[in-house]
């Protein structure tokens, strides 16, 4: 296992495939990642060097907001919604489709009352 962004990457993975593993980066964006430092489609996560894994990680940063930072944004977001008392901060409260989906017939499982996650 490789630790890389703290998310443990499979080795016997292709890059590309592995870096969509990480929170925040898709098939698109680790293709861009890839081509931009010239690493060939086919290269594989335990063939990585330290270097590498190095330059990875600061183009990431650079450019992508990813993991538990983007999390936090997407939180801020959402909390900010319901702070200016905007239709999508009460949709968010309630639990209801917020991108104008019906909610008569489908959205099921939104409607539903949500209960608590209990963490260890």
């Amino acid at each position: 296992m490789v630790f890389f962004m703290q998310q443990n990457l499979r080795p016997n993975i292709k890059v590309r495939n592995a870096l969509t593993q990480i929170y925040g980066i898709g098939s698109f964006t680790a293709n861009q990642v890839c081509d931009q430092l010239g690493l060939r489609s086919s290269l594989l996560v335990k063939h990585l060097n330290g270097a590498q894994l190095d330059q990875l990680a600061r183009v990431i940063n650079r450019f992508h907001v990813t993991g538990q930072e983007l999390e936090r944004v997407i939180q801020q977001d959402i909390s900010r919604f319901v702070r200016i008392s905007i239709y999508k901060g009460f949709r968010f409260t309630q639990g209801l489709p917020v991108r104008g989906q019906r909610t008569h017939t489908n959205a099921r499982n939104t409607r539903k009352k949500k209960k608590p996650i209990l963490r260890a």
